[in-house]
């Protein structure tokens, strides 16, 4: 059943010759994305730690004539994310899209889980998503404007007991979200 307010030909309307940069594009749902992305007509810069899976699905991306490229990246650094960002626009001229897919969990609550899990889930949820928002929004705003999308899940809107951090970290990405 399409969704009554967007269907599949408003995406290829709306992302048809962008340039998108997707995080944890190597498996699962960030895959996914850039796989269906460079379907519609973007041309995907694909971002991941995993350098070999990641390679797979943009090497599946240029089979079915797709336009994408894989960087190995760790969302946590600073630099990495300039050098992703100088990257894509030396390729293909600017950024019209970011999608901060990457995640992780750490299932612990406050009272069994130490300071360097939280800080892990933290850099990873959060702190990644605001370095990636720093280095592309500029260019997104030279490219005419564009998207930003940074993907939470429902623990951040409800909580959920035994991922103390992970609910803190994806809340705080919704408001963050809403305040930029």
């Amino acid at each position: 059943m399409r969704h009554p307010f967007f269907c599949q030909n408003d995406l290829k309307k709306l992302i048809k010759g962008k340039v998108a940069i997707i995080t944890s594009a190597a498996n699962g749902q960030g895959a996914s994305e850039a796989v269906l992305f460079a379907k519609e007509g973007a041309k995907v810069v694909a971002t991941d730690l995993q350098e070999e899976p990641l390679q797979k699905v943009v090497d599946e991306i240029q089979s079915n004539g797709g336009d994408a490229m894989a960087i190995q990246h760790n969302v946590v650094s600073e630099e990495e994310w300039q050098s992703v960002v100088s990257r894509t626009v030396e390729a293909y001229g600017k950024v019209d899209v970011l999608v901060n897919n990457a995640g992780v969990s750490e299932p612990r609550t406050i009272l069994d889980m130490t300071m360097e899990e939280w800080n892990k889930v933290m850099d990873i949820n959060l702190n990644g998503c605001v370095l990636g928002m720093k280095y592309t929004i500029p260019e997104i705003q030279k490219a005419g404007g564009g998207s930003v999308v940074n993907i939470s899940s429902i623990g951040g809107l409800v909580g959920m007991t035994g991922t103390s951090p992970y609910t803190a970290a994806k809340g705080a990405l919704r408001s963050l979200s809403k305040a930029a």
